[in-house]
């Protein structure tokens, strides 16, 4: 328990949940006395109502299963072909130059606009969504990880060359643990643009999941399910998020004492 506990203080968990229990409260006050449409804006205790009932439904809980089964599954796709095509790209200069300017043109590329693309290679359904978002993921990865590769010191490569080190040698103890930083930022943006990506495919494909639930719930002007619905996506992030926060301080220790510099006790 202490790991955690001390996990959490250097998050400021104490100081969020402050910060979210008064906009709640601020939210609950405006909503409260009517002065606002409640199909407009629902107040906090609606939308928690909302949430009870919905759990209720099977309809509810099998629209999160298949939200973080194509999550979770474009999230290590793309963060594993990101993080291999980034270190082989940035770490041999012929490939950079070759490779280089087809990853930043295709990043820029809007993931959406691809999907119809998709669905006349695929069809409709998770298959596409889970490509699309696995290649947005990718892309994200493999960027951050290529920036990564080139702020590794010059010294540190020479260095290892000198003592005889093999290609596999400097790229597992020299190119990977000094491009670290700008992987793992790179993987914590890549959980939230698989997030991103995936619920924008279950809306423009209409089918299962947290998104296909909000889409339909607007339609009907449900509001209180589309709070719902975002609420759900905001906290599969954050929970992302923590878990990867907690994974770079184990597998780099030094990394997390210097995020905790500075921190407030």
């Amino acid at each position: 328990m202490r790991p955690v506990s001390k996990f959490l203080r250097s998050m400021g968990f104490g100081y969020r949940t402050v910060g979210v229990t008064c906009t709640l409260a601020l939210w609950q006050g405006i909503t409260a006395p009517g002065w606002v449409d409640p199909t407009l804006l629902p107040s906090p205790a609606q939308v928690f109502a909302t949430f009870i009932e919905l759990l209720r439904h099977g309809e509810y809980i099998l629209s999160l299963v298949n939200t973080l089964r194509d999550v979770i599954t474009s999230f290590v796709v793309g963060g594993v072909l990101g993080v291999t095509v980034g270190l082989i790209v940035g770490g041999v200069r012929s490939i950079e130059f070759l490779v280089g300017p087809y990853l930043y043109s295709v990043y820029s590329l809007p993931k959406i606009a691809i999907i119809p693309l998709f669905v006349v290679w695929l069809g409709v359904g998770s298959k596409t969504i889970i490509i699309v978002s696995s290649i947005a993921v990718g892309l994200l990865v493999a960027i951050n990880t290529i920036e990564g590769v080139k702020s590794v010191d010059p010294i540190l490569l020479r260095a290892a060359l000198n003592l005889g080190a093999t290609r596999r040698q400097i790229f597992a103890k020299v190119l990977l643990p000094g491009a670290s930083g700008l992987i793992l930022s790179g993987l914590k943006l890549g959980i939230g643009q698989a997030l991103i990506t995936v619920t924008a495919g279950e809306i423009v494909l209409s089918g299962a999941g947290v998104g296909a639930l909000m889409w339909d719930a607007q339609q009907s002007l449900r509001t209180d399910i589309v709070f719902v619905c975002l609420f759900t996506l905001a906290v599969i992030g954050i929970v992302s998020v923590w878990f990867l926060e907690l994974a770079e301080r184990s597998l780099f220790p030094w990394r997390a004492s210097e995020m905790e510099r500075g921190l407030p006790q």
